[in-house]
Protein backbone atom coordinates (compact mmCIF):
# COMPACT_ATOMS: atom_id res chain seq x y z
CA UNK A 1 0.00 0.00 0.00
CA UNK A 2 1.36 3.48 -1.08
CA UNK A 3 1.85 6.53 1.42
CA UNK A 4 -1.02 8.32 -0.80
CA UNK A 5 -3.52 5.20 -0.16
CA UNK A 6 -2.64 5.45 4.01
CA UNK A 7 -3.38 8.68 3.87
CA UNK A 8 -6.64 8.93 1.63
CA UNK A 9 -7.68 5.68 4.48
CA UNK A 10 -6.87 7.90 7.56
CA UNK A 11 -8.81 10.82 5.46
CA UNK A 12 -11.99 8.70 5.49
CA UNK A 13 -11.79 7.88 8.92
CA UNK A 14 -11.36 11.33 9.81
CA UNK A 15 -14.39 12.09 7.83
CA UNK A 16 -16.32 9.58 9.35
CA UNK A 17 -15.08 10.87 12.72
CA UNK A 18 -16.83 14.43 11.67
CA UNK A 19 -20.00 12.67 10.75
CA UNK A 20 -20.98 10.94 13.43
CA UNK A 21 -23.73 13.16 14.44
CA UNK A 22 -24.96 13.05 11.28
CA UNK A 23 -24.96 9.02 11.14
CA UNK A 24 -26.58 8.83 14.71
CA UNK A 25 -29.30 11.41 13.79
CA UNK A 26 -30.19 10.00 10.47
CA UNK A 27 -29.82 6.24 11.60
CA UNK A 28 -32.56 7.40 13.98
CA UNK A 29 -34.66 9.51 11.96
CA UNK A 30 -34.52 6.19 10.01
CA UNK A 31 -35.48 3.96 12.60
CA UNK A 32 -38.38 5.82 13.76
CA UNK A 33 -39.99 5.75 9.96
CA UNK A 34 -39.27 2.07 9.58
CA UNK A 35 -42.92 0.27 9.60
CA UNK A 36 -42.91 -2.79 12.30
CA UNK A 37 -40.39 -0.63 14.58
CA UNK A 38 -41.23 0.96 17.87
CA UNK A 39 -39.43 0.67 20.15
CA UNK A 40 -36.76 3.01 19.16
CA UNK A 41 -39.50 6.42 20.08
CA UNK A 42 -39.96 5.52 23.91
CA UNK A 43 -35.95 6.06 24.07
CA UNK A 44 -33.94 8.77 25.02
CA UNK A 45 -30.81 10.08 21.93
CA UNK A 46 -28.44 8.62 24.85
CA UNK A 47 -30.61 5.53 25.59
CA UNK A 48 -31.12 5.03 21.81
CA UNK A 49 -27.59 5.74 20.24
CA UNK A 50 -26.15 3.25 23.15
CA UNK A 51 -23.21 1.67 22.67
CA UNK A 52 -22.92 2.30 18.64
CA UNK A 53 -20.71 5.29 19.18
CA UNK A 54 -18.30 2.40 20.57
CA UNK A 55 -19.25 0.40 17.23
CA UNK A 56 -18.17 3.53 15.00
CA UNK A 57 -15.02 3.79 16.74
CA UNK A 58 -14.17 0.34 16.26
CA UNK A 59 -14.99 0.56 12.53
CA UNK A 60 -12.48 4.08 12.52
CA UNK A 61 -9.68 1.44 14.05
CA UNK A 62 -10.40 -1.38 11.23
CA UNK A 63 -9.99 1.64 8.56
CA UNK A 64 -6.76 3.21 10.35
CA UNK A 65 -4.97 -0.09 10.36
CA UNK A 66 -5.99 -1.19 6.86
CA UNK A 67 -4.90 -3.82 5.06
CA UNK A 68 -3.48 -4.86 8.21
CA UNK A 69 -5.78 -7.43 10.04
CA UNK A 70 -7.06 -5.57 12.97
CA UNK A 71 -5.61 -6.38 16.13
CA UNK A 72 -7.00 -8.64 18.90
CA UNK A 73 -7.69 -5.84 21.34
CA UNK A 74 -9.72 -3.82 18.92
CA UNK A 75 -11.66 -6.79 17.63
CA UNK A 76 -11.96 -7.57 21.53
CA UNK A 77 -13.43 -4.05 21.81
CA UNK A 78 -15.74 -4.18 18.96
CA UNK A 79 -17.23 -7.38 19.45
CA UNK A 80 -17.84 -6.06 23.65
CA UNK A 81 -19.69 -2.98 22.39
CA UNK A 82 -21.72 -5.35 19.26
CA UNK A 83 -22.89 -7.63 22.33
CA UNK A 84 -23.63 -4.56 25.08
CA UNK A 85 -25.40 -3.06 22.65
CA UNK A 86 -27.60 -6.18 22.06
CA UNK A 87 -27.92 -6.92 25.64
CA UNK A 88 -29.00 -3.40 26.62
CA UNK A 89 -31.86 -3.95 23.85
CA UNK A 90 -33.04 -6.60 25.39
CA UNK A 91 -33.45 -4.64 28.96
CA UNK A 92 -34.99 -2.14 26.83
CA UNK A 93 -37.77 -4.68 25.62
CA UNK A 94 -36.63 -4.98 21.69
CA UNK A 95 -37.78 -7.85 19.75
CA UNK A 96 -35.13 -9.43 17.85
CA UNK A 97 -36.68 -8.55 14.55
CA UNK A 98 -36.83 -4.52 16.02
CA UNK A 99 -32.53 -4.84 16.69
CA UNK A 100 -32.06 -6.66 13.14
CA UNK A 101 -33.95 -4.06 11.28
CA UNK A 102 -32.47 -1.01 13.61
CA UNK A 103 -28.51 -2.65 12.34
CA UNK A 104 -30.38 -2.57 8.72
CA UNK A 105 -30.52 1.07 8.84
CA UNK A 106 -27.45 1.75 10.29
CA UNK A 107 -26.26 0.02 7.58
CA UNK A 108 -27.67 1.88 5.09
CA UNK A 109 -26.99 5.26 7.14
CA UNK A 110 -23.17 4.68 7.37
CA UNK A 111 -23.34 2.99 3.28
CA UNK A 112 -24.81 6.64 2.38
CA UNK A 113 -21.85 8.61 4.12
CA UNK A 114 -19.39 6.53 2.65
CA UNK A 115 -21.18 7.26 -1.06
CA UNK A 116 -21.20 10.44 -0.35
CA UNK A 117 -17.68 10.75 0.54
CA UNK A 118 -17.24 9.05 -2.87
CA UNK A 119 -18.54 11.44 -4.88
CA UNK A 120 -17.01 14.47 -3.00
CA UNK A 121 -13.61 12.85 -3.45
CA UNK A 122 -13.37 11.05 -7.07
CA UNK A 123 -9.79 11.03 -7.19
CA UNK A 124 -9.75 8.18 -4.34
CA UNK A 125 -7.40 5.41 -5.19
CA UNK A 126 -9.76 2.22 -5.95
CA UNK A 127 -9.07 -0.42 -2.80
CA UNK A 128 -10.31 2.96 -0.62
CA UNK A 129 -13.94 2.62 -1.05
CA UNK A 130 -13.99 -1.02 -1.63
CA UNK A 131 -12.37 -2.07 1.22
CA UNK A 132 -14.19 0.47 3.45
CA UNK A 133 -17.78 -1.10 2.00
CA UNK A 134 -16.29 -4.42 2.75
CA UNK A 135 -15.35 -3.68 6.61
CA UNK A 136 -18.31 -1.83 7.55
CA UNK A 137 -20.85 -4.92 5.91
CA UNK A 138 -18.61 -7.77 7.91
CA UNK A 139 -19.07 -4.96 11.00
CA UNK A 140 -22.65 -5.22 10.47
CA UNK A 141 -23.20 -8.56 9.75
CA UNK A 142 -21.03 -9.36 13.18
CA UNK A 143 -23.36 -6.89 14.85
CA UNK A 144 -26.70 -8.80 13.52
CA UNK A 145 -25.11 -12.51 14.45
CA UNK A 146 -23.62 -11.64 17.68
CA UNK A 147 -26.95 -9.65 18.63
CA UNK A 148 -28.94 -12.88 17.39
CA UNK A 149 -26.53 -15.02 19.28
CA UNK A 150 -26.95 -12.75 22.68
CA UNK A 151 -31.18 -13.07 22.09
CA UNK A 152 -30.79 -16.89 21.59
CA UNK A 153 -28.99 -17.16 24.72
CA UNK A 154 -31.14 -14.31 26.79
CA UNK A 155 -34.06 -16.29 25.79
CA UNK A 156 -33.13 -19.43 26.95
CA UNK A 157 -31.78 -18.28 30.01
CA UNK A 158 -35.34 -16.90 30.48
CA UNK A 159 -37.39 -19.77 29.47
CA UNK A 160 -34.85 -21.98 31.73
CA UNK A 161 -35.98 -19.85 34.35
CA UNK A 162 -39.59 -20.17 33.22
CA UNK A 163 -39.46 -23.90 33.61
CA UNK A 164 -37.88 -23.73 37.30
CA UNK A 165 -40.60 -21.23 38.15
CA UNK A 166 -42.98 -23.81 36.96
CA UNK A 167 -41.34 -27.01 38.32
CA UNK A 168 -41.25 -24.89 41.76
CA UNK A 169 -44.56 -23.72 41.65
CA UNK A 170 -45.90 -27.57 40.98
CA UNK A 171 -43.91 -28.66 43.91
CA UNK A 172 -45.81 -26.31 45.65
CA UNK A 173 -49.45 -27.30 44.51
CA UNK A 174 -48.62 -30.83 45.47
CA UNK A 175 -47.65 -30.17 49.10
CA UNK A 176 -50.57 -27.81 49.10
CA UNK A 177 -53.30 -30.48 47.44
CA UNK A 178 -51.29 -33.18 50.26
CA UNK A 179 -51.71 -30.45 53.05
CA UNK A 180 -55.39 -30.12 52.16
CA UNK A 181 -55.88 -33.93 52.24
CA UNK A 182 -54.12 -34.08 55.47
CA UNK A 183 -56.74 -31.64 56.63
CA UNK A 184 -59.38 -33.52 55.40
CA UNK A 185 -58.04 -36.33 56.67
CA UNK A 186 -58.11 -34.66 60.62
CA UNK A 187 -60.82 -32.86 60.62
CA UNK A 188 -62.48 -36.29 59.60
CA UNK A 189 -60.88 -38.34 62.21
CA UNK A 190 -61.53 -35.47 64.68
CA UNK A 191 -65.18 -35.93 64.19
CA UNK A 192 -65.16 -39.60 64.31
CA UNK A 193 -63.63 -39.17 67.86
CA UNK A 194 -66.15 -36.89 68.71
CA UNK A 195 -69.03 -38.84 67.91
CA UNK A 196 -67.92 -41.78 69.05
CA UNK A 197 -67.59 -40.25 72.44
CA UNK A 198 -71.10 -38.72 72.40
CA UNK A 199 -72.40 -42.10 71.25
CA UNK A 200 -70.93 -43.59 74.42
CA UNK A 201 -71.73 -41.43 76.88
CA UNK A 202 -75.20 -41.48 75.24
CA UNK A 203 -75.53 -44.98 75.62
CA UNK A 204 -73.81 -45.47 79.42
CA UNK A 205 -76.57 -43.20 80.24
CA UNK A 206 -79.57 -45.70 79.39
CA UNK A 207 -78.08 -47.58 81.89
CA UNK A 208 -80.57 -47.56 84.80
CA UNK A 209 -78.08 -48.33 87.42
CA UNK A 210 -76.20 -45.42 87.14
CA UNK A 211 -75.68 -42.86 89.63
CA UNK A 212 -76.44 -39.66 90.12
CA UNK A 213 -73.04 -37.82 90.20
CA UNK A 214 -71.78 -39.99 87.18
CA UNK A 215 -75.39 -39.71 85.27
CA UNK A 216 -74.59 -35.70 85.45
CA UNK A 217 -71.09 -36.26 84.64
CA UNK A 218 -71.92 -38.17 81.48
CA UNK A 219 -74.63 -35.49 80.75
CA UNK A 220 -72.21 -33.01 80.78
CA UNK A 221 -69.62 -35.18 78.64
CA UNK A 222 -72.61 -35.58 75.84
CA UNK A 223 -72.84 -31.91 75.93
CA UNK A 224 -69.01 -31.54 75.61
CA UNK A 225 -69.04 -33.59 72.85
CA UNK A 226 -72.08 -32.50 70.69
CA UNK A 227 -70.12 -28.58 71.34
CA UNK A 228 -67.54 -29.96 69.94
CA UNK A 229 -69.11 -31.62 67.61
CA UNK A 230 -70.83 -28.17 66.32
CA UNK A 231 -66.97 -26.70 65.85
CA UNK A 232 -65.76 -29.37 63.84
CA UNK A 233 -68.51 -29.29 61.62
CA UNK A 234 -68.49 -25.94 61.17
CA UNK A 235 -64.22 -26.52 60.28
CA UNK A 236 -65.83 -29.01 58.02
CA UNK A 237 -68.07 -26.79 56.00
CA UNK A 238 -65.14 -23.64 56.25
CA UNK A 239 -63.15 -26.57 54.48
CA UNK A 240 -65.43 -27.35 52.25
CA UNK A 241 -66.10 -23.73 50.90
CA UNK A 242 -62.34 -22.80 50.75
CA UNK A 243 -61.95 -26.41 48.66
CA UNK A 244 -65.05 -25.05 45.99
CA UNK A 245 -63.29 -21.32 46.10
CA UNK A 246 -66.86 -20.75 47.94
CA UNK A 247 -64.92 -18.93 50.94
CA UNK A 248 -65.75 -15.14 50.38
CA UNK A 249 -64.50 -12.22 52.62
CA UNK A 250 -67.21 -9.77 54.25
CA UNK A 251 -64.61 -6.74 54.17
CA UNK A 252 -65.45 -3.75 56.67
CA UNK A 253 -63.62 -1.09 58.32
CA UNK A 254 -62.68 -1.89 62.06
CA UNK A 255 -60.12 -1.24 64.74
CA UNK A 256 -57.63 -4.32 64.70
CA UNK A 257 -55.94 -2.92 67.86
CA UNK A 258 -59.15 -3.16 69.41
CA UNK A 259 -59.91 -6.61 68.51
CA UNK A 260 -56.77 -8.12 69.59
CA UNK A 261 -55.97 -6.58 72.65
CA UNK A 262 -59.96 -7.76 73.71
CA UNK A 263 -59.22 -11.33 72.79
CA UNK A 264 -56.10 -11.57 74.61
CA UNK A 265 -57.71 -10.11 77.73
CA UNK A 266 -60.36 -12.37 78.05
CA UNK A 267 -57.50 -15.19 77.23
CA UNK A 268 -55.89 -14.12 79.99
CA UNK A 269 -57.39 -16.71 82.37
CA UNK A 270 -56.37 -19.90 80.17
CA UNK A 271 -52.62 -18.00 79.78
CA UNK A 272 -52.68 -17.78 83.78
CA UNK A 273 -54.13 -21.05 84.13
CA UNK A 274 -50.94 -22.67 82.45
CA UNK A 275 -48.21 -20.71 84.46
CA UNK A 276 -47.57 -18.55 81.58
CA UNK A 277 -47.87 -14.83 80.42
CA UNK A 278 -49.42 -13.32 77.70
CA UNK A 279 -48.19 -9.87 76.81
CA UNK A 280 -49.62 -7.32 74.01
CA UNK A 281 -47.47 -4.62 71.85
CA UNK A 282 -48.45 -2.57 69.70
CA UNK A 283 -50.31 0.70 68.33
CA UNK A 284 -53.51 1.77 70.97
CA UNK A 285 -55.11 1.91 67.57
CA UNK A 286 -54.88 -0.06 64.27
CA UNK A 287 -57.63 1.25 62.08
CA UNK A 288 -57.62 -1.56 58.60
CA UNK A 289 -60.05 -2.91 56.31
CA UNK A 290 -61.04 -6.60 56.03
CA UNK A 291 -62.92 -9.24 57.20
CA UNK A 292 -63.19 -9.37 61.03
CA UNK A 293 -64.44 -12.57 61.83
CA UNK A 294 -61.85 -14.09 59.54
CA UNK A 295 -58.76 -11.76 61.49
CA UNK A 296 -59.94 -12.85 64.79
CA UNK A 297 -60.82 -16.76 63.90
CA UNK A 298 -57.13 -16.66 62.55
CA UNK A 299 -55.84 -14.67 65.77
CA UNK A 300 -57.88 -17.66 68.13
CA UNK A 301 -55.95 -20.03 66.22
CA UNK A 302 -52.47 -18.76 66.36
CA UNK A 303 -53.15 -17.76 70.08
CA UNK A 304 -54.86 -20.78 71.54
CA UNK A 305 -52.56 -22.97 69.76
CA UNK A 306 -49.24 -21.00 71.03
CA UNK A 307 -50.82 -21.13 74.57
CA UNK A 308 -51.24 -24.97 74.16
CA UNK A 309 -48.16 -25.59 73.36
CA UNK A 310 -46.12 -23.63 74.97
CA UNK A 311 -44.68 -25.26 78.37
CA UNK A 312 -42.39 -22.34 80.01
CA UNK A 313 -42.35 -18.61 79.72
CA UNK A 314 -45.27 -17.24 77.52
CA UNK A 315 -46.68 -16.10 74.46
CA UNK A 316 -46.53 -11.96 72.84
CA UNK A 317 -48.79 -11.02 71.14
CA UNK A 318 -47.32 -8.06 68.43
CA UNK A 319 -49.17 -5.75 66.02
CA UNK A 320 -47.78 -3.09 63.51
CA UNK A 321 -48.78 -1.42 60.35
Amino acid sequence: MTNTTHTQMDGLAEYLGHQRKVILKRWRNATEDAPGVTSASSLTRVQFNDHIPGVLDAYNRVLQAWPDAASAGSQLDEKEQINGHGLQRWQQGYQLRDLTREWGQLHLCVMAVLEEYALENPDLDKPIMTAARHAWSKLCWDGISESSTQYWLLNQAEATGRVHDLEQALVTFNELDQTRAAAWRETAHDLQGSLSLVTLASSLLDRKDLSEPARHEFSDLVQRGVLSLHDLLSDFMSLARLDAGLENRNLTSFDAAALLTEFCTTSQPLANARGLFLKMEGPSVLPVQGDQAKVLRILQNLLLNALKYTEHGGVTVMWQT
